[in-house]
């Protein structure tokens, strides 16, 4: 007879920030589901919370990294422990968030609608504005190369599944799902490997949901604008490398040229931002991504390894003509060319 509360592993990832784990954990001893584990897996924290953690919260299963494995890396951590310990569904839980007492509940409900709901995310919505949704899911768009958040649970209803993948701030995963596909691709580490696993599990069959009854509160992007200077410089240069490697590990043939041609209009538009707003680190985050990404080195970001500088220079001094090059705007360059030669005769 099928257990009718299956044991659900819920784990945390802690990096420093232990106000936010306790807050997290305090959220989940309110909720009505009844069996579950929190597991805590400290991604080797440079600070204080380690001890904290031990010190202050009781009754979970506390697994201390000597290392950072990144976020795909301490996940799996946590997800081979409980799958180890019985676990039958896995519940990835960002420690920025505050969970309402039935959202656990409302996930395991969707997830065991069919056999082939394989993840469910909660609906994520704004720590600081309660009523605003600020996740959904997430539509990627294979012909453009482009992904696409959702905010608005009306915009679920025509997606196609295939193309519907879930941020994993709130997700529950079937115990299948990671029988059958595996782990986080370590080599991501951060930023992307939501969406490298959610793709991966969609095409192996199974389907990615919403429950659109469990809310979660999420501190991450609370502020919705505010311009590059909020975010760590760590996010630009994981992003661009990330990307590459996803969007060309999923295209084929000819398309792997499109993919990439859009992808560097993209960095160029990026770096040109950054030039006019003096963001020279921003920049320099940019391009040992780009670097990175084209020598497909994978894991933490070793800052000694940089891009090198005279190639550095050759692209930064000129994003506005690599643009046009990517484009194909060729009677532009020339145009701009013989101008600026007839203006300034030798």
């Amino acid at each position: 007879m099928k257990n009718k509360y299956p044991r659900i592993a819920i784990i945390i990832i802690n990096w420093n920030c232990f106000d936010d784990t306790k807050e997290c954990v305090e959220s989940l001893r309110k909720m009505d589901y009844p069996n579950y584990e929190v597991i805590i897996v400290d991604n080797a924290s440079t600070d204080s919370s380690p001890n904290q953690i031990a010190e202050q919260i009781p009754n979970v299963t506390f697994l201390r990294l000597k290392e950072n494995l990144g976020y795909g890396g301490g996940n799996n951590y946590g997800m081979k422990y409980a799958l180890e310990h019985g676990a039958e569904y896995f519940w990835l839980l960002n420690a920025d968030t505050v969970v309402e007492p039935d959202a656990l509940t409302k996930l395991v409900e969707t997830l065991e609608q069919d056999s082939e709901t394989g993840c469910v995310s909660s609906v994520l919505y704004f720590y600081s504005n309660r009523t605003k949704i600020q996740n959904c899911g997430a539509v990627v768009d294979w012909q453009n190369y482009t992904k696409h958040n959702i905010n608005n649970l009306n915009e679920i209803k025509g997606v196609d599944p295939k193309n519907f993948w879930l941020w994993s701030t709130s997700v529950l995963i079937r115990r299948e799902v990671i029988e059958k596909i595996g782990y986080f691709n370590t080599k991501v580490f951060v930023y992307g490997d939501d969406m490298e696993y959610l793709i991966r599990a969609g095409r192996s069959g199974y389907i990615n949901r919403i429950a659109p009854d469990s809310k979660i509160y999420h501190k991450c992007h609370d502020v919705e604008s505010g311009g590059k200077r909020n975010l760590p410089l760590h996010f630009f240069f994981y992003v661009t490398r990330n990307e590459l490697w996803i969007w060309m590990s999923n295209t084929k043939g000819l398309r792997k040229l499109f993919c990439l041609r859009k992808y560097l209009i993209q960095i160029m538009r990026e770096v040109s931002l950054c030039k006019t707003e003096g963001y020279d680190d921003i920049i320099d985050a940019y391009m040992d991504g780009l670097y990175w990404g084209f020598r497909n080195m994978g894991g933490k970001w070793d800052k000694t390894i940089k891009m090198p500088t005279i190639l550095k220079k050759c692209i930064v001094s000129y994003p506005y003509l690599w643009t046009d090059i990517l484009r194909g705007n060729f009677k532009k360059i020339i145009s701009e060319f013989l101008q600026k030669f007839k203006g300034n005769p030798s």
